[in-house]
């Protein structure tokens, strides 16, 4: 498994073609009443997806995935990144392990709300991000099931901002960084396959997830819900 960067930029701690369009601040343009917020990406490149924002208290959430990515050292693409960005916290995660954006956005409103509690688990807001993100106690366990490894080709790149940034600048140097092509629809549960992959990686068998099921309910709806419950089981014992 590949070693996972974590810590917060700036510091120096361890561990579809798209028209142009005004660049806009982050903190200024969020949608309101937790709605997510979409800007494209400008880039030459063409691009399928642009990054997702979202509020939460006075964080700025950044998300975007990538697919056909290429990253034999995922510590060294956060240290591009680091090199770039000033105050952002980033996380780079594998796609294949996300349960949709939503799994994503609950799970960082956990660790925002631990991390600036007295009962925060990790030293950086990344690492207390990861904890929830996976489910997990323990950070190896985090990093075994959501680190990002050299033949991981789908991925997600996660930041929490408390000043502005510009969205579209992040998105785009971060598609230099993984070589990858920004599409979010790697986050989504659409194929037979990545259930199966998340049930297995999530050790959720098939009896409680046809018990947790609501009547015509899908498998990747419910199997979306169980794996969100495990952040919000962790963030319960704070």
């Amino acid at each position: 498994m590949g070693d996972l960067s974590l810590g917060k930029i700036g510091g120096n701690q361890t561990h579809q073609t798209e028209p142009p369009v005004r660049r806009e601040n982050v903190r200024d343009n969020s949608g309101a009443g937790g709605q997510w917020t979409e800007r494209p990406a400008h880039s030459r490149t063409p691009s399928v997806g642009p990054m997702i924002t979202e509020k939460i208290g006075s964080y700025s959430l950044f998300v975007q995935g990538f697919r056909d990515a290429n990253v034999p050292d995922s510590e060294r693409v956060l240290r591009e990144l680091r090199g770039s960005f000033q105050g952002i916290d980033l996380q780079l995660l594998r796609a294949d392990r996300v349960a949709g954006k939503e799994h994503l956005v609950f799970s960082a409103r956990n660790a925002v709300d631990s991390f600036q509690s007295s009962y925060r688990r990790a030293k950086h807001l990344s690492m207390e991000f990861l904890l929830f993100a996976s489910g997990e106690h323990q950070i190896i366990e985090a990093i075994k099931l959501l680190g990002v490894t050299a033949s991981s080709k789908e991925l997600a790149l996660v930041g929490l901002s408390e000043t502005s940034l510009d969205a579209s600048l992040l998105s785009n140097r971060a598609m230099e960084s993984v070589r990858g092509t920004p599409d979010d629809t790697v986050l989504q549960i659409k194929t037979k396959k990545k259930v199966e992959d998340l049930k297995r990686a999530y050790n959720i068998p098939d009896k409680e997830l046809n018990a947790s099921k609501m009547p015509s309910e899908e498998d990747n709806s419910v199997l979306k819900r169980l794996i969100i419950e495990r952040s919000a089981l962790l963030a319960l014992e704070n």
